[in-house]
This record gives C-alpha cells, sequence and structure tokens, in this order.
C-alpha cells in the first residue's frame, strides 16, 4: 500500500489502484475538465484509469482511498474487498504461562501455549526453552514442538541435562506466514473425563479418557499432563500417546511422570495432532 499527494489537472491519471473511493460527505461542485484538485490517495491492487470528474471511473475491484484535503471523506463500496494477506489476518499464538525446576542437573520446562483464532491452523513449529542464570546468560537450551488447532491451549514440554544453575526461562516460538493455513469449517476437538492423578513412592500416575469428536480416525495421538499444587502452580509433566483414536470414539489412557514431585491438587489435560 502506498500514500500520495495527486495533483488532477483535467486530464486521465493512470495509477496502480483498485475500488473504493472516499469523497466529501457534502459533495462540492463538479470540477471542470481543467480544474485543478489536490488529494491523497491511498493505492492498492491493480492500474486504473482515474480523471477529477469522476474517481471511481474504469474501477472493478480493490480499493483506493481517496481523502480531500479541504473537506472531511465518507468511504463508499465499488466492487469486493481484497482478500487480506496471512500476515494481516490471523492472531499470533500465545504463550500463557510457563514454568520451570530443576533436579540436580536436570531441568523440566512447561509452557502454555493458546491459538487464538477460529479459523486458522498452527502447523507443527519448534518451541524453544533457554535455561538462564540470574543474569540472563544462556545455561542450556532444548526445544519441543506443537501443532494448534483453532482455539486449541496445549502443552510444550522440555527435559534437559546441563541445566543446573538455572534461575529463569525464556520461550519462544518460531510461527511464521507459512506456518499456518486458514481453513473454512469446523475440524473437531479431544475432549477428557475421568481423569485423576496418583501419587507414588517415584512417580505420578494419571488415568482417565479421551473422547474424539473429530469426523475422521486420528492416529498417534499426544496426550500431555500438566499437574499442579494447590496454588495453582505448576510442579510437573508427563505425556504418553494413543496409537489410534477413532472418530467419535472413547479410549481410556494411562501415563506415568517422574517429574512431578509432591502430590498434584489438579490435573490439566492437553493433546497434539500428529497431522491435519
Amino acid at each position: 500500500m502506498r500514500r500520495y499527494v495527486v495533483l488532477l489537472i483535467g486530464m486521465a491519471l493512470a495509477v496502480p489502484a483498485a475500488a473504493v473511493a472516499q469523497s466529501p460527505s457534502t459533495p462540492p461542485a463538479a470540477p471542470s475538465p481543467t480544474a485543478e484538485r489536490t488529494v491523497c490517495v491511498t493505492l492498492t491492487g491493480t492500474d486504473v484509469v482515474l480523471t477529477p470528474d469522476t474517481l471511481t471511473s474504469g474501477i472493478t475491484e480493490g480499493t483506493i482511498t481517496v481523502t480531500d484535503v479541504s473537506n472531511a471523506c465518507a468511504t463508499a463500496q465499488v466492487g469486493p474487498e481484497p482478500t487480506l494477506e496471512a500476515s494481516d489476518a490471523y492472531q499470533p499464538a500465545v504463550i500463557s504461562e510457563t514454568a520451570f525446576r530443576l533436579d540436580d542437573d536436570y531441568g523440566y520446562g512447561v509452557a502454555i501455549i493458546t491459538n487464538p483464532n477460529t479459523d486458522w491452523v498452527l502447523g507443527r513449529v519448534d518451541v524453544s526453552f533457554d535455561f538462564l542464570d540470574s543474569d540472563g546468560g544462556l545455561v542450556t537450551t532444548e526445544s519441543d514442538s506443537i501443532r494448534l488447532l483453532p482455539g486449541q491451549t496445549a502443552a510444550a514440554t522440555v527435559s534437559t541435562s546441563g541445566a543446573q544453575g538455572t534461575k529463569q526461562i525464556a520461550v519462544t516460538l518460531s510461527d511464521g506466514d507459512d506456518d499456518w493455513t486458514q481453513i473454512d469449517e469446523p475440524t473437531g476437538d479431544v475432549t477428557f473425563s475421568q481423569v485423576k492423578s496418583k501419587q507414588g513412592t517415584y512417580s505420578t500416575t494419571t488415568t482417565g479418557r479421551a473422547t474424539s469428536s473429530f469426523a475422521d480416525d486420528q492416529t498417534y495421538v499426544e496426550l500431555t499432563a500438566v499437574y499442579r499444587n494447590k496454588k495453582g502452580k505448576i510442579i510437573g509433566f508427563g505425556d504418553t500417546y494413543l496409537d489410534e483414536l477413532q472418530a467419535g470414539a472413547t479410549k481410556s489412557f494411562k501415563l506415568t511422570s517422574g517429574n512431578a514431585p509432591g502430590k498434584a491438587s489438579t490435573t490439566d489435560m492437553s493433546y497434539q495432532l500428529s497431522g491435519f
């Protein structure tokens, strides 16, 4: 999109543009073929021919915004609006919460990530976890990947050695325009029921049932449990896979985690599909 100040002097003006004109809310007298008129023009789209007598002559589609320098402008639509580019249409994924813990030399990280869009799928992208010291220096780094359907929230998790000395973490998501795909119909979801977590001597075991509302069978569905204490703080995580989850079916699952110290007060379940 480019903006110009254009002086129209009774001649045809060829400009790159396409179809909406703004004109004064109280139209002035039509200019004569030799009249001068200075306007501000926002131009997008393909070439059309404009004249000072009719600013919409030759326009069939797209947008052109014309601002009279001496009067307030109104907008009139001519033809269809242009299609938004992907970078202008989707909202970036949101990292709403992060947490980490240390166990001697090992570090564990969790990030809760949401796709806020209603019709855009985020393809599988890397989620980078930087384990940092108190001055922000890098101790170690590890990455996971995530794929999110419209409106979906899921957990990305990592575990790594060499994390001793970590005081904080920084999590970044490497999504760009090419990682987003727009869809025009609902997808489906996986919901969880009868979720229970039991603390053992060295591990936490979580069981429950997963129900699919997808129209197609899903294979290799990743399930992640995020454990929280009574204060709502994340204390650990665990994961497992379902080899197959049939369309409209319910399937039991069980996972065991060795990195959830203490008793979990609540267990948040999320899922990721291997493909869509």
